[in-house]
C-alpha cells in the first residue's frame, strides 16, 4: 500500500520532553577544578579579556551547555553581586557600564535547577 504523497510506509514518533532538571549535564571534578580563574580585561595583549567558564566546561566535557539553563553571578569580596546573567554570557570585568577594580571576586554558576549543577570558585581580576 502506498500512502498519500508517494510514501510506502508511515513512521509514528513519540516525543517525550524531559524537565530541565533531568537534562543538567554531569561535569567531572577535573573539568570544574581546571576552570581558569584570572581575567585581564583592558590590557593591550587582547588575551583573557573575558571570564567564560562555560566555554571551558564545554571544551573539557565535549558537549553543549544551553545558555538559557545557566544563571551566572559574580560577587565581590563582601558578597555583593556585581554581575548577573541569565541567560548566560561571559563576564568582562564590568558591572553594567562601570569598570570593576582589580581584586578578588567569586563566581557562582547554576546550571539547571539541581544542586549538583552549581559550580563556584574564585576569580582574580587584574588590570
Amino acid at each position: 500500500m502506498v500512502a498519500e504523497g508517494g510514501c510506502d510506509s508511515i513512521i509514528n514518533i513519540n516525543l517525550i520532553l524531559l524537565p530541565e532538571d533531568i537534562c543538567t549535564p554531569v561535569l567531572s571534578d577535573e573539568c570544574t577544578s581546571t576552570i581558569p580563574n584570572v581575567i585581564t580585561p583592558g590590557l593591550v595583549d587582547g588575551a583573557n579579556d573575558l571570564f567564560d567558564p562555560i566555554a571551558h566546561l564545554e571544551a573539557c566535557a565535549g558537549g553543549f551547555i544551553d545558555p538559557e539553563a545557566v544563571e551566572f553571578t559574580v560577587v565581590n569580596r563582601w558578597g555583593n553581586a556585581v554581575f548577573r546573567a541569565k541567560p548566560y554570557k561571559p563576564w568582562d570585568g564590568r558591572n553594567k557600564d562601570a569598570t570593576m577594580p582589580q581584586g578578588a571576586y567569586y563566581y557562582i554558576l547554576q546550571i539547571g535547577r539541581e544542586k549538583e549543577g552549581r559550580i563556584r570558585g574564585p576569580i582574580n581580576l587584574i588590570r
